[in-house]
Parts: C-alpha cells; sequence; structure tokens
C-alpha cells in the first residue's frame, strides 16, 4: 500500500461517510481547475462519449423525485449532461442507477458514471446492469482498463470506472499543465481511496470455502508454537519470567507468542495486517524492548535489516521495531521450522550483543 495521505488517514478517522468526503474533494478540484475539467472530459472521450466541454458541476443536486447523485456535471443548456455517483463500498440506493437514468437528458448526450475501487467493479457492474437491464442496448463495451461502458438509448450512456483510472488521468493532465497544487490534492484524494480499499471486506469468492486456506493458518499457528518451543530448547530464549510463563496471545487478524531474547521482550506472531501491508510473509517478530519497554531504543541493533535492499525493518503503530521473516517455499515442515529457528537466533544475537558492538 501506498503510503497514506493526510486526507486518507482523517476520512477514515473523522468521516462516519468516506464516499461523501471522497465526492466533496473531487468536486472542489473540478470547480477549481478547468484541466482538470477537461480531464474528465477526455476520459470520456476514450469511452466513445462525446460531452460539453464548459459543464459546471454541483454537487447533490435534489432532483424532482428526490434522488441526490453526488455530483452533476451541468451544460450551458442547463441539462444535467453527467451524472457522477461515488462509491466504495456502501450499497446501491432504491434510486440507483434508474431514478438518476431518468434525470439524464433525452434529446443529447447523457451520462451516468459510477466510480468504484476496481475490486468491487465485477459485483457492482452485474448490480447495475440488472437493475437497469429494461435500459440496456448493445455489448459492454471495454474501452480504457478499469472501465466499463454500455448504451442506455440513443443518447444516455452508463460507465462504471475505477477510481485509480479516473484519478490517474485526472493526475497526468494536472502534472503536464504544471497545476502542481491541484495534482497534490487528487493524489491526496487518491491516499483516500486507497485507504478504503485497504480496509474493504472484499466480495467473497466460493472457492475461498475451500478448507485449504484455514488448513494452512492452523499450520502456521502450530508452526509458531513449534519455533517457540525450539528457541527454548536451544536456550537462546525463554517463556519464564519472574511473574510467570508467557503464553500465546492473540488479537484482530494475529496469533502470536511472547518470549524473552534474555531481558528483551518479543513475540513472534502471524501478523496478517503486516503481511497486507508492509511485506509478503505472514510471520513476523516484534520487538517491545528491554523489560518489554521502549522498543524503538533497540533499533540502532538492528540497523543491518533496516539498511537491507529491500528494508527488513518496519514499525509497528506503537514504535516497536517489526522484523518480517523468510518462509521457503516447496520445502517439508522441518527445514521449514529449522530456517525459521535459524532466522530468530541470528535476531537475537544482533539485540544480546554489547551496544559498542552493534553497527550504525
Amino acid at each position: 500500500m501506498r503510503d497514506e495521505t493526510l486526507l486518507g488517514y482523517l476520512g477514515i478517522s473523522l468521516s462516519e461517510h468516506p464516499e461523501n468526503l471522497a465526492t466533496k474533494s473531487l468536486g472542489f478540484i473540478l470547480h477549481r481547475s478547468a484541466t482538470a475539467r477537461h480531464a474528465v472530459v477526455r476520459f470520456l472521450h476514450h469511452c466513445g462519449i462525446a460531452v460539453s466541454e464548459r459543464m459546471m458541476y454541483r454537487n447533490q443536486v435534489v432532483g424532482e423525485d428526490n434522488s441526490i447523485p453526488d455530483l452533476v456535471g451541468i451544460d450551458q443548456s442547463g441539462q444535467e449532461a453527467l451524472i457522477i455517483e461515488a462509491k466504495f463500498w456502501a450499497g446501491l440506493t432504491e434510486n440507483q442507477p434508474c431514478g438518476y437514468i431518468a434525470r439524464l437528458p433525452a434529446e443529447t448526450t447523457g451520462v451516468l458514471m459510477f466510480v468504484s475501487p476496481a475490486l468491487r467493479a465485477e459485483s457492482l457492474w452485474s448490480e447495475l446492469t440488472a437493475r437497469c437491464q429494461a435500459h440496456l442496448q448493445g455489448a459492454v463495451e471495454t474501452p480504457l482498463p478499469e472501465t466499463k461502458s454500455v448504451q442506455l438509448g440513443n443518447h444516455r450512456r452508463l460507465v462504471l470506472t475505477s477510481w485509480k483510472a479516473l484519478l490517474g488521468l485526472i493526475t497526468a493532465e494536472l502534472d503536464a499543465a504544471g497545476e502542481s497544487l491541484v495534482a497534490s490534492d487528487v493524489r491526496q484524494l487518491l491516499g483516500l481511496c486507497d485507504r478504503m480499499d485497504a480496509d474493504a471486506f472484499l466480495p467473497i469468492r466460493s472457492e475461498e470455502f475451500a478448507p485449504e486456506m484455514p488448513r494452512r493458518i492452523r499450520q502456521l499457528c502450530r508452526l509458531i508454537d513449534d519455533a517457540t518451543r525450539s528457541v527454548v530448547e536451544a536456550g537462546f530464549a525463554s517463556t519464564k519470567t519472574p511473574k510467570g510463563s508467557l503464553r500465546q496471545t492473540a488479537r484482530l487478524g494475529s496469533y502470536g507468542r511472547y518470549q524473552m531474547f534474555e531481558d528483551i521482550g518479543i513475540c513472534l506472531w502471524l501478523g496478517l495486517k503486516w503481511w497486507i501491508n508492509f511485506h509478503p510473509t505472514p510471520l513476523w517478530l516484534e520487538v517491545f524492548g528491554k523489560n518489554w519497554k521502549d522498543g524503538w531504543a533497540l533499533r540502532g541493533k538492528l540497523a543491518e535489516f533496516e539498511n537491507a535492499v529491500p528494508s527488513r525493518l518496519f514499525f509497528s503503530g506503537g514504535g516497536n521495531p517489526l522484523i518480517p521473516l523468510t518462509i521457503p517455499c516447496g520445502a517439508e515442515r522441518e527445514h521449514v521450522l529449522r530456517v525459521l529457528v535459524d532466522q530468530l537466533r541470528e535476531i537475537a544475537e544482533k539485540l544480546n550483543r554489547p551496544d559498542q558492538e552493534a553497527k550504525p
């Protein structure tokens, strides 16, 4: 996932309806920049649709049927030539899409465009076309990547595209025109879209119910248990403290085993969040620090991991060092376990060496 933007962070933290925030942001960008407005026209041109260059955009225009599209492009004659509906993962409303189709001009070109995450495109397109089956004419076209289009009559079109496809073209136009401030705004909006994609509940596929996935997760949890047992037997880790034994732990998307490398607290995790966001491996070591305090202070001892290309050092939300552990592919379980224990031994040696021996 790309670096998070401020709008992406605030959109998730403070807004109950990120779609509204995205729509208002897009409306602000189109109000602010003629280049951005031209980019939307050019995008539709690539879809084989000619609309006016001189549209003005308004957010949430209430119709006679009380429908409220997110963003409306109004042409010189005062007609709603373009309706843009922003979607992340919220469902369609009662008026979508048929109520919006009825608002388009009957005698001149009118476009209803939904913008959604690419991962939702197939399911959303199926629902949209099923709801407006009576309006469909001709075959579905794919004029651009992550974009679908179909005729709804002599002058009306239904378009579905992804945030990445639409905002990517707008950004390219703005960069070419030297409008760096507006381009920065678009990248902020793209950051919100990325964050929504990352946190989204993806449509479930039937093959995901096969036993392979839960079996693999159970095997990885058992591998963590066996690796913990092995490093304790090897003598460079302990699960005992003056206050009692360290046991397994679980939290949302994670299973782990706490251990001590001498006086340094660590945890061996099955970390799904880090697997998604940081590095393609399910197993991670989190360093909590001496006596379970201030893991960040040990960052210098892990400089070799941080300076590796690609880097092998990340940080948790609390600032603790996180090290992705390598799992060899195509290997038997005993070999995988040995490789895992060897990595833990290497990390323990780096953490426990005197400060003056730690490499900068």
